[in-house]
């Protein structure tokens, strides 16, 4: 698997993601382990998170 930045444990930048942004996550599960997840960042802590017909 191909890496640009070195694993780095934290936060890269030092700040909370913003809505919209880009997250890259390493799942937990040994059997995962070389994986990277890339997701983006729909709910922040407080938000409540609905699905209507398959969308949000």
């Amino acid at each position: 698997m191909f890496h640009l930045l070195p694993f780095v444990a934290g936060r890269l930048f030092g700040r909370y993601p913003a809505r919209g942004d880009v997250v890259i996550l390493t799942p937990p599960d040994a059997a995962r382990r070389g994986e990277d997840l890339i997701k983006r960042v729909v709910g922040l802590p407080g938000d409540t998170v609905q699905m209507v017909h398959d969308r949000m």
